[in-house]
């Protein structure tokens, strides 16, 4: 079983994994449109989603794939080979595999060892250096 929030907004979706975040509760999975409602983008909402959550696993939708792709690229180095991109239209029977991938993707990235603060990555306890 999962609870499913629907979001139709990025600018709400960021608030929301912050405050996740702020609660320690870690979301199992994110899925976004590459063009969001309220002006925000699919790769703006992963970058932050990643920020907070470094292995959270990503299916982005797009009717645009290549462009999709180009745009994430010009964001952050690797950060495509990370995420699973499904084209639209896609089925039902296209999406939890989509999903599959996603999770195995995530895996795949490398564990950065924060402190409990969550800020800083040498483990000191000393929160970020000057």
């Amino acid at each position: 079983d999962y609870d499913v929030e629907v979001m139709e907004r990025g600018g709400l979706a960021e608030n929301n994994l912050g405050i996740m975040h702020g609660l320690r509760k870690e979301p199992a999975l994110l899925v976004t449109d590459f063009g969001l409602a309220d002006g925000n983008t699919g790769p703006r909402l992963i970058e932050t989603a990643r920020k907070h959550f470094p292995k959270l696993p990503v299916v982005m939708v797009t009717g645009h794939p290549d462009a999709a792709i180009e745009a994430i690229q010009s964001r952050a180095s690797g950060l495509v080979e990370t995420i699973e991109v499904l084209p639209k239209p896609f089925t039902p029977s296209d999406f939890l595999p989509a999903i599959d991938r996603a999770k195995q993707k995530a895996a795949a990235i490398p564990t950065v060892h924060r402190d409990r603060l969550g800020d800083d990555p040498r483990g000191t306890g000393k929160g970020s250096p000057p």
